[in-house]
Parts: C-alpha cells; sequence; structure tokens
C-alpha cells in the first residue's frame, strides 16, 4: 500500500496542475513546460528507485529464507542504498548481523528502524535481544518497557523485564513489571510465585501469605497451593495458622498426600502426637493409597538426628511400606535409604538387593550394595554383582572399579587389570575417578609382575593427586620389595609417616624402606612404633623387626620375634626356616 501511493500520489499532483494551467491565460507557458517536464523526469526517477529497491528486498529475503546471509545482506544493503529511509530494510540487516554476532552493527540498523517506524513489536524484540547478548540488561529491560508503553496488548513482555530486574537486583522494579501483568491478566501461577519470592526476599511476610491466599482464591481446585502456604507457616511456626488451613483443606482433598503429611508434621511438632501418628496409620495401613505419597512422609526422616523412639518408628513405617507394596521396587529402595540415614548398612544392603531383584535398573542401589560389600570384604559378591550391574549400565565406570578391586583383593590380578583397564577408558573425562583406577591398576600390574605398568600407573595417579596415601604406600612399598628407586620410595614413604604419624602400615612400609636402604636403627625406631600402634597384631610388622634386629647382630632377640610373627597371620614362606636356622633368609 505504500509503494502504490508513492506511484498514485505524483500522478494526482500532475492533474491538478493541468487543472491549473487550463484556467489561467498563456503568459510564461514555456518556463511552465519545462518545470512540468523536469517533475515528471524526478517522479520517473523516484519510481525506478522504488521498483528496484523492491526487488534487491525481495531477492536479499529469498536468500535469508535459504540462510544464505551473505548473499541476503548484500542484496537488503543495495536496497537501502536506494531507499534509505525503509525502517524494514534496517530492520532485515539488523537481524542478520545479530545472526552473525556482529551486535555493533547490529545495534545501529534495529536502532534505526524504530527510530523510523517505532508502531512494529519485532523491532523492540530485536533491539531488547541485541542488548541482551551485550549483557546489557538495563538497556534490554529499558527496551521492554517502551513496547509495553507504544505497543498495546503488549503487556506479556513484562514478564521477560521482570526477570531482567531480578538479574540486576533491581527488585522493586520487578515487583512492579509482575504486579501490572496481574493488573492486565488477572491471577497467574508463574507471576504469583515470582512475587512470593520477591516479598520473601523483602521479608514481608504478611504480604507474602496475602499472596498465597489469593493464589488459592483463583485455583481452588489445585492443593499444592494449599500445600505451599501451609509450609509457609510451618517455617515460621505459625502452627496454629497452619493447622487451620490443612484442617479445612481436609473437606475437599480428604486424601491428598501432601495436607496429610504436612498435618501429621504439625501435629506432631506441637505435641499432638498420637493424632499425628493416626493419621499417618490411615496413610501406611492403606494398601490404595498411592506410594509415592507414602515414600514423601518417609523422606522426611532422612538427614535428621533422630532420637532412638523416633529411628523405631521411621523403621516401623518402612516395614509397613513393604508390606502393603511387596511388588514395587521403590518400596524395598527408600526403606534401603531410610537404613542407610540410620547407619544401618546391612540392613540397607539386604533392602537394596531385594529392590534390584525386582527392577535392576536403579543405579544409585547397585552403587550402594556393591560399597557395602567392598567394606565389608565380600569380594566374591562385588564381582557377582560388578558384572551384573554393568549389564544394565555398560558406560558407568565406578562399576568397573569396584568390580576390578574385588578381583584385585582376590589376587585375580589379569581379570582385574581387564576391567580396571576398560573402566578407564570410560572415565577419561573424570580426572578424580582416573587417578582412582590408576591407584588401583598400579597394584593389579604389580600383581603380574609387569612393573613398568605398575609404575607409570602409580606415576599417573600421583600426578593427579600427589597426597593420594593409598598410592605412595603401595608404590614405595613395592618399590623396597623390589629393592629398585630406593630414594624415591624413601621420599615418598618419608611423607606418608609425615602426614600420617600413628598408622602402623605407613610405618612398617618407611621401615621397610630404610632396611633395603642400610639403615638398620632408622627402621628399627620406625618398625617400633608400627607395632605399637597397631592394634590387629599383624604378623608382617613382626617378622620385619626380626629381620631388622638380625641386620643389627641382635640374633637372639631377632629369632624370638619371629617366633612371635609365627603365632600371627601375614608371615612370609621363609619364616620357618629362618627359625630353624636362626638365620636370616630373602
Amino acid at each position: 500500500m505504500y509503494n502504490l501511493i508513492r506511484k498514485i500520489l505524483p500522478i494526482l499532483l500532475l492533474g491538478i496542475s493541468l487543472v491549473f494551467l487550463d484556467c489561467t491565460e498563456g503568459y510564461g507557458q514555456r518556463s511552465k513546460r519545462k518545470k512540468k517536464k523536469k517533475q515528471e523526469e524526478q517522479v520517473d526517477s523516484s519510481n525506478n528507485n522504488l521498483k528496484l529497491a523492491e526487488q534487491f528486498f525481495t531477492e536479499g529475503e529469498k536468500y535469508f529464507i535459504l540462510e544464505d546471509y551473505t548473499k541476503a545482506l548484500v542484496f537488503f544493503q543495495k536496497s537501502l542504498e536506494l531507499s534509505p529511509g525503509n525502517a524494514a530494510i534496517n530492520f532485515k540487516i539488523a537481524e542478520i548481523f545479530n545472526i552473525n554476532n556482529d551486535l555493533d552493527n547490529a545495534l545501529i540498523h534495529a536502532l534505526e528502524a524504530i527510530r523510523i517506524q517505532g508502531s512494529n513489536k519485532y523491532y523492540y524484540l530485536l533491539l531488547a535481544e541485541i542488548y541482551k547478548k551485550q549483557s546489557n540488561y538495563a538497556k534490554a529491560a529499558e527496551v521492554y518497557e517502551q513496547l509495553v508503553e507504544n505497543i498495546p496488548g503488549s503487556e506479556e513482555y513484562l514478564i521477560e523485564t521482570a526477570s531482567l530486574y531480578i538479574y540486576l537486583n533491581r527488585i522493586d522494579d520487578a515487583l512492579r513489571c509482575y504486579r501490572r501483568v496481574e493488573e492486565t491478566f488477572g491471577i497467574n501461577e508463574q507471576v504469583s510465585i515470582q512475587i512470593q519470592n520477591i516479598l520473601l526476599k523483602q521479608n514481608k511476610l504478611d504480604e507474602v501469605i496475602l499472596e498465597s491466599k489469593k493464589l488459592i482464591e483463583a485455583f481452588p481446585d489445585r492443593p499444592e497451593y494449599i500445600a505451599n502456604l501451609a509450609n509457609k507457616y510451618i517455617a515460621n511456626d505459625l502452627y496454629d495458622e497452619a493447622i487451620e488451613l490443612l484442617e479445612n483443606s481436609m473437606q475437599d482433598f480428604p486424601d491428598n498426600p501432601m495436607l496429610l503429611s504436612q498435618l501429621a508434621e504439625v501435629y506432631r511438632k506441637t505435641g499432638r502426637v498420637e493424632e499425628s501418628k493416626a493419621i499417618v496409620k490411615v496413610i501406611f495401613e492403606d494398601p490404595d493409597y498411592k506410594l509415592q505419597g507414602k515414600m514423601q512422609f518417609l523422606a522426611a526422616y532422612f538427614g535428621k538426628e533422630l532420637s532412638d523412639d523416633e529411628k523405631e518408628y521411621a523403621i516401623e513405617l518402612g516395614k509397613k511400606i513393604i508390606y502393603y507394596h511387596p511388588e514395587e521396587p521403590e518400596a524395598y529402595a527408600i526403606f534401603g535409604d531410610l537404613y542407610q540415614g540410620l547407619n544401618y548398612p546391612e540392613e540397607a544392603s539386604a533392602m537394596y538387593l531385594k529392590s534390584l531383584e525386582l527392577n535392576p535398573s536403579n543405579l544409585n542401589a547397585w552403587q550402594n550394595v556393591l560399597d557395602y560389600e567392598l567394606r565389608n570384604g565380600e569380594y566374591d559378591s562385588v564381582i557377582v554383582h560388578s558384572e551384573k550391574a554393568i549389564t544394565y549400565f555398560p558406560n558407568q565406570a565406578l562399576l568397573y572399579f569396584y568390580g576390578g578391586t574385588g578381583y584385585l583383593s582376590k589376587n585375580e590380578h589379569k581379570k582385574s587389570v581387564q576391567m580396571l583397564e576398560q573402566g578407564k577408558k570410560i572415565s577419561s573425562s573424570n580426572l578424580q575417578l582416573l587417578a582412582l583406577f590408576n591407584g588401583q591398576l598400579g597394584d593389579a600390574y604389580n600383581g603380574l609382575e609387569d612393573y613398568e605398568q605398575s609404575d607409570k600407573a602409580y606415576e599417573a595417579a600421583l600426578d593427579y593427586d600427589p597426597e593420594n596415601d593409598h598410592v605412595l604406600n603401595n608404590y614405595s612399598y613395592f618399590l623396597s620389595l623390589r629393592k629398585e628407586k630406593l630414594e624415591l620410595a624413601e621420599r615418598m614413604s618419608e611423607k606418608l609417616v609425615e602426614r600420617n604419624p600413628e598408622d602402623p602400615t605407613y610405618l612398617d612400609t618407611y621401615a621397610w624402606v630404610l632396611y633395603n636402604l642400610g639403615k638398620y636403627d632408622d627402621a628399627k625406631k620406625y618398625i617400633e612404633k608400627a607395632i605399637n600402634f597397631d592394634e590387629t597384631g599383624s604378623g608382617t610388622l613382626v617378622e620385619h623387626y626380626g629381620d631388622i634386629l638380625f641386620k643389627l647382630g641382635d640374633v637372639n632377640e631377632a629369632v624370638q620375634q619371629w617366633e612371635k610373627a609365627k603365632k600371627l597371620n601375614d608371615t612370609t614362606d621363609l619364616l620357618d626356616k629362618k627359625i630353624a636356622d636362626r638365620q636370616l633368609y630373602e
């Protein structure tokens, strides 16, 4: 229509001029004819420019749709040269610069488009987007405000404006925007919750409660809004108000788990224990009551310091869950979580295993079972369960770690290496887990007597964590047994005992490194410390003590220590020969 008017207007003007000429005398006819011809030439030139500008614009649109933005920009710029005051062309050029992240040029043309034509909402939206990309959120909010002010029916964009104000910590401006949205569109869940969050930050609890009540009135069929208000009452010790609200809600929502759970909780908090338990009894003994609701209630006991009576009551509830939902894997899993939180790991593991029988696709349950079994030395079970878990979760590196460690603990070093190497590949992006794998691989390769790979693995683990006690101890100890790199072994084991001066294992390692370095007096000092702190009765420590004493020339005392070691565990096959011959064999 705009172009049509541009074409018609010169013709109308020309018609008026002709009428005017017909009514006048012939004076000055020649000069007027020259002027008329010049005007006609200007009109023709203008029309030609507009036509050409339209053609360039059309070509630009075609390439824009095809996402060939380079060609599109060329045609749009040609169009703009012929029609410099065209808002739409400036807008399209701004769009392309924005897509290409040339934000400075995008901003120039977006501003020009709005200057020429300030009644197009898409021009404002593009300008706001450019400002946001520039992290100029204050300007972006200003543009949204202009959009709402200049274009009727654009109040929806006040929600985005409010979000920007919250980011800028201009809380009052954000609240003003949300209030205007409510005035325009009525009560809205998202907006109401945002208003409540703002008021909470401002510690305006009375206003928060009013907003919550407005939301409940607007959506009377949504019990979660009642629960939300009840939470606010309970969190602020307004128990009477919470009880009144929840008791009234029972008329409309008598079986709602959220509301019943809250009512039971607030009864408990206000000393109405029997009333609380009566509600819980109804919930937990109803087989038709959704398991999810019962689980939510049981979860309320997680992460809290509980009295013995509370622990007993929570366990009773857990038993009710599995009694009334015996085929639900989630029932056993949450009971396992409860036992885990109460520090009953054996019972927790049993519940997790039952859950996994019903549904083996619970990764968290597998990990909890494996962790318990590994800690308790149940290595056969670790191997069986890790391999089964891997069939369901082949890309979970930690499962390979458990399995590889299980094999390592049973001295099945080849299988351990295979599983640990597989897990190591999967965990390549997790440096902490990768270090754990390398530490175990150092032990496994040492068991295979592949000392080159063992050393590489240990050193890779220490590259990530130079303070890893497990790696420092095993690496230095195995080096001492091989009598290789003893200076390195001494540095590592010395660091170890500096941080762990009362650990008998680490003290023994240091003593044995010193022994192999020929530093027998120092070795004796540290092995005696190790024996002093040892509470397990390790035969290894006592046998080492005898070896060190023999090197110091105290043969009688050495034999006595060897005889003492024979009554203990973890001694070498040469011990009997040492005693019989009163001679050191290595």
